[in-house]
This record gives structure tokens, C-alpha cells and sequence, in this order.
């Protein structure tokens, strides 16, 4: 029974250990942390932009050239970030590494489909009240979503297994403390 309360005990000083350095962690992310946190923000604007976008009752490229310009702009910035995820790659802890790995494929193909999505849109503007264009457009925004609720998803996944990570060092702190 006493052995059952030091482990208790034991376990609720680690965990306490790992959420106030889990607290710290957050506030100074390190910068690859910061720009795993952006590619997120990034695609989620992406999706963003083409749900507003393709909702909208009146598409005309000439009379939306400013909010088309943003959505070049915001693919243009997640074309930088993958560059310099990969760029960064190799300084990166194991666990950024491996969601970066697992990002960067995810991002090209968001990009990639936001991009045709575009030139599809500037080719087409004499047919976007067609049911086919607006279908299309309405494809490229759903498959814009779920590409951008992947990269959040697997943005979280490494964040948990930095905290495990980290929880396992704290642990392997304190059992050489011991």
C-alpha cells in the first residue's frame, strides 16, 4: 500500500514537472516549432480562402482580382514555409523531423491543388456560372479542406510526441536524480 502512494505520489510530481515545462515549452517554442505552427495556419488560411471564395453566388475573376491576388499570396507563403521545412530538416529533433516528413508531401499537394484550382478559375471565367466549373471549384475547395484538417492533425501528432519526448527525459532526469 505504500509502495501504491509513493508511485502515486511520484507519478503526480512528474506529470506536474511535465505540464509546467510543457507550459514553458509553449511559450518559447523553438523556430522550426514556430514554423510547423505556421504551415498549419498557412493551409487552414488556404482552405479558408476557397471555402469564402467558392460560396460566393458571383464568381468573376475581374471583379475579385484583389481576394484572388490574397489567395496567390497565401499559397506563395506556404510554398516558402515547405521550402524552408525542408531546408531546416536536418536540424530538426527526431520527432520534428518526422512531422515534417509526414507535412511537407501534404503541403505540396494543398499547394498543388489550390494552384490548379486557380489557373482552372483564370481559364475558365467565361464558364463560371456553369454547374461543371462550379462543381469543380466546390471539389477543389472540399479536397482543400480535408488536406488542411490532415496538416492540422498531424501538426498536433508531433506536438504530442514532442511532449512525449520531453516527458521522457524528465523522467530519465529523474531517475538519474534519484
Amino acid at each position: 500500500m505504500k509502495n501504491t502512494l509513493k508511485h502515486l505520489i511520484t507519478a503526480a510530481v512528474v506529470f506536474a514537472g511535465i505540464a509546467g515545462t510543457s507550459l514553458k515549452a509553449a511559450e518559447t517554442l523553438s523556430p522550426l516549432s514556430k514554423l510547423i505552427a505556421e504551415a498549419q495556419t498557412n493551409s487552414s488560411q488556404i482552405s479558408t480562402d476557397w471555402k469564402a471564395y467558392v460560396r460566393r453566388p458571383n464568381l468573376n475573376t475581374t471583379n475579385d482580382a484583389a481576394e484572388i491576388a490574397r489567395m496567390k499570396e497565401d499559397i506563395n507563403a506556404e510554398v516558402k514555409t515547405i521550402t524552408i521545412l525542408t531546408d531546416s530538416r536536418s536540424q530538426a529533433s527526431a520527432s520534428q523531423g518526422a512531422t515534417i516528413d509526414q507535412l511537407v508531401p501534404i503541403m505540396e499537394e494543398l499547394v498543388d491543388n489550390a494552384a490548379d484550382a486557380l489557373d482552372y478559375l483564370n481559364g475558365n471565367e467565361s464558364r463560371l456560372t456553369e454547374k461543371e466549373c462550379k462543381e469543380y471549384l466546390q471539389d477543389s475547395s472540399d479536397t482543400t479542406t480535408r488536406l488542411a484538417t490532415l496538416i492540422a492533425q498531424i501538426v498536433e501528432l508531433g506536438n504530442g510526441r514532442d511532449k512525449f519526448e520531453s516527458a521522457k527525459r524528465e523522467m530519465e532526469l529523474s531517475a538519474i536524480n534519484q
